[in-house]
């Protein structure tokens, strides 16, 4: 059957919409990990997740990333806030006894919407939201509409995002359930879930697996180790910012303006 890869990728998508038990398949077809340096400690910026190797793909080096992701978007319960905080803080730490921070072990990030700041810490918001020094306003902006955008275009308004990284579902797993089952913290508005890689050992790599597992059409025209479905690879390690740029206080633009 002769399919483009971008019919083919049309196929893979439509595939997994259809199927309600596709993160199952992908659990089922995953096979082993990719092999990860130890890494003991945390880093010092919560987004950062060490142990990636570095390979050469065609000549250009490529970072390994996680097999699995899930981004998972919430509101905060009402209730005491300090004891929310409390019971967090507890199951992070929790997790991060547990699981190693790379990809063999497991990634958490946290990030904190606008509505949070406004709705929870009102008066800290005021007084240490991140300042942009040279336009002399706050660096945080509201979500808006493109022209494009129809009408009934819908703007997210959660106060938190976790996005949760391994090389293993089954650590994805246990991490969604401590902090957003066990917890009664989080209202939960959105779940969702991504797989990439696992060909650049040399092995046939997740989503080809995953394709061919569901009987898409055009799976054959996938290549053995692609990255993604289409067959390009994402993650060149020149096309990846450097790890501090991504906090507002590193580039010296922005301040928190500290308390008197």
């Amino acid at each position: 059957m002769k399919l483009t890869r971008r019919e083919a990728l049309a196929g893979a998508a439509a595939a997994a919409l259809g199927g309600a038990g596709i993160y199952e398949l992908v659990d089922r077809v995953g096979g082993s990990s990719p092999k990860r340096e130890a890494v003991s400690a945390l880093p010092p910026e919560q987004h950062v997740l060490d142990g990636l190797a570095v390979i050469q793909d065609n000549g250009v080096e490529v970072l390994v990333p996680p097999l699995h992701h899930e981004l998972v978007t919430a509101r905060v319960r009402a209730g005491d806030p300090r004891l929310a905080q409390r019971e967090l803080a507890d199951a992070l730490e929790a997790l991060e006894r547990r699981f190693e921070p790379t990809p063999a072990g497991l990634g958490i990030t946290i990030g904190w919407g606008l509505p949070y700041f406004r709705k929870h810490v009102p008066d800290a918001w005021r007084s240490h939201g991140p300042h942009d020094r040279r336009a002399q306003k706050l660096a945080l902006l509201d979500s808006v509409r493109f022209p494009s955008d129809p009408p009934d275009t819908l703007l997210e308004d959660n106060d938190v995002a976790v996005l949760l990284r391994s090389d293993s579902s089954d650590h994805l797993a246990v991490a969604a359930r401590a902090l957003f089952d066990d917890l009664h913290v989080f209202d939960v508005t959105s779940i969702r879930k991504g797989f990439v890689g696992g060909g650049f050992d040399g092995r046939r790599s997740l989503p080809k697996k995953v394709a061919v597992a569901a009987g898409v059409p055009g799976a054959d025209l996938i290549p053995d180790t692609a990255q993604l479905f289409l067959g390009f690879t994402s993650t060149q390690r020149a096309g990846m910012g450097p790890r501090r740029i991504a906090n507002f206080e590193t580039l010296g633009y922005v301040d928190l303006r500290p308390s008197d």
